[in-house]
């Protein structure tokens, strides 16, 4: 009997020596393996050998000469791929070098400014209160949150400061980059401009086919009495005609307007000159001349009084009505 148990004994110990002897890189019979190997959300999960790839690794090195992402752009906050989130790189306590470098990559549209407030609202709106004048509903748990609204400290804090800022938080505010990509913190900066009382100068204009709809060209500038065109003037331009070619059937009506300095007759024959000299920029971009009328009505439709410097700029002016 005890002869029996011996050799019971030794058996089950060679049995228990040899269980540990196996392979360390055999993980051996799996319980649902696709719980612990995710091929579908993990496609870089080593778990054997690939008998593909170099040294057989799932991921695979860079090609030579491969710049990162991070690095393929300057610090200017321009970003060749929309949405991407690598490519910022100012150190965070560079707040002078983000003031005087960074700048919008895209210009403003009333569809940037609405996509703005959106997440204004949803992100910022919280502390910073829906004027962005710091009395947001949990303001007071926070104590100091700044009054970003026309009458606060920051009224006059320019696009690469706030978009520094939400990237990468100041005082008590923490970063919103996690929250927010690039893109959309940029959307955030133009509609915190209009919470600032700030005008949107570069604001792009979204032309609509509407009978009778007009739309004033707030970018198409002249030299100071003549109808020469600034060569800033071309962008606003150019978007009329892309417009106008994608809509072929639509015709128009680019009107010169002009405040009530000087005399009126000039102010009529300068208007007229400035409508057709757009007139003319727009047939040489290939605009049938019949689908566009030209005319000047020198000072006789003014948009407001002609009784400030202010008022006096916004009277002189080119318009494009769909007629």
């Amino acid at each position: 009997m005890k002869k029996q148990n011996f050799i019971w004994a030794l058996l089950m110990g060679g049995i228990t020596f040899t269980s540990c002897e196996r392979d360390p890189n055999n993980p051996g019979t799996e319980f649902a393996p696709q719980m612990y190997v995710s091929k579908a959300y993990e496609p870089y999960t080593q778990v054997e050998k690939n008998k593909i790839n170099p040294m057989g690794l799932n991921m695979r090195e860079p090609a030579k000469g491969t710049v990162a992402r991070r690095f393929s752009n300057n610090a200017t906050g321009h970003s060749d791929y929309a949405g991407d989130l690598m490519y910022y790189n100012i150190p965070k306590d560079s707040m002078e070098m983000a003031e005087k470098l960074l700048t919008p990559p895209f210009d403003p549209t009333d569809a940037i400014v609405e996509d703005g407030k959106v997440l204004y609202t949803r992100y910022c709106s919280p502390c910073h209160g829906e004027k962005g004048d710091g009395k947001g509903k949990v303001a007071d748990m926070y104590k100091g949150v700044a009054n970003i609204s026309a009458s606060g400290a920051l009224k006059n804090a320019n696009s690469g400061h706030i978009f520094h800022t939400i990237t990468h938080g100041k005082g008590r505010m923490w970063s919103h980059a996690s929250q927010l990509n690039p893109d959309e913190r940029w959307k955030v900066v133009y509609y915190v401009h209009t919470l600032q009382g700030q005008e949107l100068k570069n604001k792009a204009i979204e032309f609509k086919a509407e009978k009778g709809k007009t739309f004033t060209l707030k970018n198409v500038l002249f030299k100071s009495g003549s109808n020469d065109l600034e060569e800033s003037s071309r962008k606003e331009l150019d978007a009329l005609i892309k417009f106008l070619k994608e809509n072929p059937d639509v015709k128009g009506e680019i009107s010169g307007h002009t405040d009530n300095e000087g005399d009126a007759k000039k102010n009529l024959e300068l208007s007229d000159k400035r409508a057709n000299m757009v007139d003319t920029y727009l047939q040489k971009a290939g605009i049938a001349q019949e689908r566009v009328l030209a005319k000047g009505y020198g000072d006789a439709m003014p948009k407001v009084a002609n009784d400030t410097k202010e008022n006096k700029a916004q009277n002189r002016r080119i318009e494009f009505k769909i007629l």
